[in-house]
């Protein structure tokens, strides 16, 4: 399954990748505000050239019936490489789930573009997930859950830029 989220950032470009998206702080505050018990930066590498390197490990907050949450407590988490080319301006990424990580292929692009008092930020998502008879479920709860996510994410950031002057 392949699909895009386009969301408006009241946020610069520049002021987004070089001071936002791998700010400590941010970070904190983001995963805190989409309700993650916990997200760790395992691996940020800023070179000369301007490309970045991270690498996450993040327990999400899980969306599911009681008996499944209970089955994946403590089991459930991924990790998210990615990478920033600072030529292009575009995150690349995938993401590794500690469940199913031989079924489960989640990778995607980010592109940022000025627009308006801000700037458009484009989401390509690919989710493929080859678990037999349960793959179609997965996937479309990962997009559910991405657009929720990133619904929370603008809000989020509006006020965190708004807060540090960075609009």
């Amino acid at each position: 399954m392949k699909f895009q989220i386009t969301s408006i950032f009241r946020v610069s470009p520049t002021v987004f990748w070089r001071d936002v998206f791998f700010d400590a702080e941010y970070n904190r505050g983001l995963y805190e505000a989409l309700g993650f018990p916990h997200c760790e930066v395992q691996r940020l590498d800023r070179q000369p050239d301007g490309s970045v390197h991270r690498r996450l490990r993040v327990v999400p907050l899980i969306k599911a019936p009681a008996i499944i949450r209970r089955k994946l407590e403590d089991r459930f988490y991924y990790v998210e490489e990615g990478n920033l080319d600072p030529r292009t301006q575009l995150w690349s990424f995938q993401t590794l789930p500690s469940i199913a990580p031989d079924s489960t292929r989640i990778h995607g692009v980010v592109r940022t573009a000025p627009h308006g008092d801000g700037m458009e930020h484009v989401l390509d998502l690919t989710a493929v997930v080859t678990a037999f008879g349960l793959g179609s479920l997965f996937e479309r709860a990962v997009e559910s859950n991405t657009r929720d996510g990133y619904r929370r994410t603008v809000e989020f950031t509006d006020a965190y830029t708004a807060r540090m002057g960075l609009c």
